[in-house]
């Protein structure tokens, strides 16, 4: 009954809420792997080291010390298009 259902939809906002962090670990991967071409991000063993989702303080800091000084944005779309 009514039980029933508000059980299924708390698995599926699990199920929703489990995708959504495996994505940010996938952009984040990108986002590491686009860091280190530029020489701006740890080396992955301390990534490996610390696999907890990259904060976006970690992201905007990153993204200042980049050589270019690409803006998060821009970040996001090299990410994109690495990712394909």
């Amino acid at each position: 009954g009514e039980a029933r259902s508000a059980i299924d939809a708390l698995c599926e906002k699990l199920q929703e809420a489990k995708e959504e962090k495996r994505l940010l670990k996938e952009q984040n991967k990108y986002l590491l792997q686009a860091l280190q071409k530029m020489g701006s991000a740890p080396p992955t063993t301390a990534a490996a080291e610390t696999p907890e989702l990259l904060s976006q303080d970690k992201i905007n800091e990153y993204s200042k010390i980049g050589e270019q000084g690409m803006a998060v944005s821009a970040w996001r779309s090299q990410i994109l298009k690495d990712s394909e």
